[in-house]
């Protein structure tokens, strides 16, 4: 399994400065250095893909146009990665959510300089993959639940209307 932190902004993995990562992506909502990190225990791809949708419907937003994450596995050596108590609306995102314990302010200045040293630790996952995780999973009952209070989701699914899906050009 590898530690992946769902990035708060696309732009982030695109981003050259390891302080504007820091800035970005390791900060509370106060502007402090954010120590006990929230990560996700995810195993390829199809994991990945469902940690970032799960993630940002917990929000719930608009859905993402695209999501991403980083993956942290190779850095988490000197801190710990828990298993946490928190609850979110899916039971895959609450039981494979973990929060780093005993880091440093140095620590997470070197998660920021290997994300932009590493290419590798980068993950995007495209509106085709968010589009067709939804339709997947948008029988399931968490995702018939959720779509029934945040019905702009339903839409992207193909569910409750059409507003967001693709449309083929008459011709």
């Amino acid at each position: 399994m590898s530690l992946f932190r769902i990035a708060k902004r696309l732009s982030s993995l695109g981003e050259t400065n390891p302080d504007e990562v820091c800035k970005v992506e390791f900060r509370d909502r106060d502007g402090h250095l954010d120590l006990g990190l929230s990560l996700y225990e995810l195993n390829g791809r199809d994991e990945v893909i469902r940690g970032c949708v799960e993630h940002a419907a917990g929000i719930p937003l608009m859905p993402p146009r695209k999501c991403g994450a980083f993956d942290l596995t190779a850095l988490v050596h000197s801190v710990r990665a828990c298993p946490t108590e928190v609850r979110f609306r899916f039971e895959f995102a609450s039981q494979r959510h973990r929060e780093l314990v005993g880091a440093q302010e140095s620590d997470l200045r070197a998660f920021a300089d290997a994300i932009v040293r590493q290419p590798g630790m980068k993950t995007e996952v495209s509106r085709e993959e968010i589009k067709e995780f939804l339709i997947l999973h948008g029988q399931s009952q968490e995702w018939i639940q959720f779509f029934s209070a945040v019905p702009h989701w339903a839409k992207l699914a193909g569910q409750g209307g059409t507003g967001l899906e693709t449309s083929t050009p008459r011709g």
